[in-house]
């Protein structure tokens, strides 16, 4: 028997169509109608045909009832269960359209028609054997009308698709390699217009997106690069396909060439005044330069190898050199008014994870008066922070835009207060807070390490900051390297303070085990590299069986991109073969790590990167014996691990950090005597008593 399913936006009520469904009962089909249907208002000749009925909600435009509709019968299992059966799928009326679209692309063997007279049609052609089904017909893909599929990714694409059901466009299509590749043939059709071919492509790469082949949606996209002849189009289909292998986890050449052509798309627009177009182009080269699997869901990157031949491009596009033009400050940051404490502005935005000692004890010295401005917790200044495209755009006009004036209006106020802002974190915060003049405001921000892979130093305007202040030398040095900014007569003071920390309350004695128990801490993100770790667990268990590691953290991510996916999949395989036999166990995040310190005899940093790994301070601190990689992004740099820490606690890989480790725990006194060292240069050198007098010299002088 042939299944059909009619699909109504709205109840039929005409003659018509009673006699329609006796005709397809008479050709041998069973008939059901679906959808915003009330069957008290169907015509009595209907009364007797299944009706599934869908929940009535009237939004105000009709093109809001298509995508309602398809989103009820998304969440019907029973509407569903009829669709996948179905043979023919039938809407009856424009609002249907979509919703049957939409089947189709689910059940690729039945037919998809708007009316009931193709509905006659198709039942007969299957009643004769003749079946007219989309995966029946593969070879008629590239025969797509180019018009066609731009009306389907368009806002046309309720009136196009009718037409369009009929071709392989589904997920489950798409996922195939013979699916994927069907598309780039049709894409490569001769005689269609540039621009047709290149919405064309658009749209196929966003469905083999969808349907989870990114890597098909960036050679489809450099595909139809090559083909088109307008330079303007190529250079917009390279920049897409080069977003598109980043999204893959995909690095290479091309995405310099994306980088390229985004810039000078940029340069193209500045030259026309068209300042919007400027700032979305270089927006796009900036999420290309520092798109997070280049630097940071990734063991390598391009940017701590070679700083200035990476951003050479950047920083030699016209568009580019307009928007990091110094606009400076009309007068310089004044002194404090004698007679009343210094007013301190500290600014952050979401993440102050190193800042609540160094608040409270700013607040209890009585030279300081404090106020604390958390952007994230402002509703609307949140909001500004988040918006790089109106930042590029309102340094384009000078400031004068509606986003330039609002956060002049809300920021002004915490400025004219405060003799002195500390900015934590050269992130959304620093770019927001330099867009304006800070008036005689001294501005001094907070750079760690994590924000030279990112795009915002690239939009603070540091001829607005009095000083920069680095948690490490190698830190400092990388930003004088990306930042040219930091460099010259008229860069900012730039210092060296070590992170506020109360080490001191980490001394705690040591359980009996920990001498061959190992501790990770914070391995959240793929610079932390904790299989690292577990390979140096490994070989340390090949001569002592008590070796093991004890992972004080969250989870990694796998949903913030590709690189994280798949180091995530080769990190659970790992611990499903550590795990078992004790080797390796994770603890999860936890508040109270002096405790946690007090079961770990070695406190590992296994990270590609870090600005100066506090973890390491406080396991040195409790008196665990500390074992460094050599930071791979600043290894072959003149400083690193192993400026910044003491000599032979920094290891080349996991074998030289396997002979540390078994040299300095071979008996209960060398790893004691070890741990001891280690505390005393911990406690001498980042305890916050060592560190206080650097702070307070750069808030109220020498």
């Amino acid at each position: 028997m042939i299944e059909v399913l009619l699909v109504a936006g709205d109840t039929p009520r005409e003659g018509a169509l009673a006699s329609s469904v006796a005709a397809l009962r008479e050709r041998g089909a069973r008939v059901r109608i679906a959808g915003y249907v009330d069957p008290v208002l169907l015509p009595s000749e209907l009364r007797r045909v299944e009706v599934v009925r869908l929940p009535w909600e009237r939004p105000a435009r009709s093109s809001a009832v298509a995508r309602r509709m398809w989103q009820h019968t998304r969440g019907d299992g029973v509407l569903r269960r009829h669709a996948r059966e179905a043979d023919v799928l039938v809407a009856l009326d424009p609002k249907s359209v979509y919703t049957v679209w939409q089947l189709a692309q689910r059940n690729v063997r039945a037919d998809a028609v708007h009316g009931v007279s193709p509905a006659l049609a198709a039942v007969e052609s299957r009643a004769a054997g003749r079946t007219r089904g989309a995966a029946a017909y593969p070879s008629l893909v590239p025969a797509l009308h180019a018009a066609a599929l731009s009306r389907r990714v368009g806002r046309g694409m309720l009136k196009g698709c009718a037409r369009a059901v009929r071709f392989p466009f589904t997920r489950r299509v798409l996922r195939t390699g013979a699916g994927a590749r069907t598309w780039r043939y049709a894409l490569a059709v001769p005689g269609i217009p540039d621009g047709l071919r290149a919405r064309a492509a658009r749209g196929i790469a966003r469905r083999l997106r969808q349907a989870g082949r990114p890597m098909g949606a960036a050679l489809a996209l450099n595909d139809v690069a090559r083909r088109v002849r307008t330079p303007r189009l190529r250079g917009e289909l390279l920049v897409d396909a080069a977003a598109e292998e980043l999204r893959a986890g995909r690095d290479t050449a091309r995405v310099a060439d994306g980088v390229t052509s985004a810039l000078a798309a940029a340069d193209r627009h500045h030259a026309r005044g068209a300042h919007k177009q400027t700032a979305t182009w270089l927006l796009r080269a900036l999420n290309l330069l520092f798109h997070r699997q280049r630097h940071l869901d990734a063991l390598a990157s391009p940017l701590a190898s070679n700083p200035e031949g990476y951003l050479n491009p950047w920083y030699a596009g016209r568009a580019a050199r307009a928007v990091l033009a110094p606009r400076g400050r009309a007068a310089p940051a004044a002194a404090p008014l004698r007679g009343r404490p210094l007013r301190l502005l500290t600014v952050t935005s979401g993440n102050a994870n190193f800042m609540p000692l160094l608040q409270d004890e700013l607040a209890a010295d009585s030279r300081v008066e404090t106020r604390a401005l958390d952007l994230a917790q402002h509703p609307q200044l949140r909001h500004l922070t988040v918006a790089p495209h109106r930042r590029l755009e309102t340094a384009l006009r000078g400031g004068d835009t509606e986003y330039g004036r609002l956060t002049e209006r809300l920021l002004r106020p915490y400025l004219d207060w405060a003799d002195t802002a500390f900015i934590e974190w050269c992130a959304p915060q620093a770019a927001l807070l330099t867009s304006l003049d800070p008036g005689t405001t001294r501005m001094v921000i907070r750079l760690h390490s994590y924000e030279l892979f990112t795009l915002w130093p690239q939009l603070t305007d540091f001829s607005r900051v009095d000083d920069v202040v680095f948690i490490a030398d190698h830190v400092r040095d990388l930003a004088r390297d990306v930042l040219p900014a930091l460099r010259g007569e008229h860069a900012p003071r730039l210092h060296m303070l070590h992170n506020a920390l109360d080490l001191g309350r980490f001394a705690r004695p040591k359980d009996d085990t920990a001498r061959f128990t190992l501790g990770l801490v914070g391995a959240t993100q793929v610079v932390k590299d904790p299989r690292w770790a577990l390979d140096v667990v490994r070989l340390l268990r090949r001569h002592d069986p008590r070796y093991r590691l004890l992972i004080a953290s969250g989870p990694l991510n796998p949903r913030v991109g590709a690189g994280a996916r798949a180091y995530n999949e080769l990190l659970e395989r790992d611990f499903a073969e550590l795990e078992p036999s004790g080797a390796v166990r994770r603890l999860g995040a936890r508040d109270d790590m002096p405790a946690e310190f007090a079961r770990m005899g070695v406190v590992l940093s296994s990270s590609v990167r870090e600005g100066s790994h506090c973890a390491v301070m406080e396991g040195a601190a409790s008196g665990a014996v500390p074992v460094v990689r050599d930071w791979p992004f600043f290894a072959e740099r003149p400083t690193g691990a192993r400026t910044f820490w003491p000599g032979e606690w920094v290891v080349a890989g996991p074998e030289e950090a396997a002979e540390r480790i078994l040299a300095v725990t071979g008996t209960e006194e060398t790893w004691r005597a070890a741990g001891a060292a280690a505390a005393r240069h911990a406690l001498e050198t980042w305890d916050w008593p060592v560190v206080r007098p650097s702070y307070e010299e750069l808030l109220f002088g020498a």
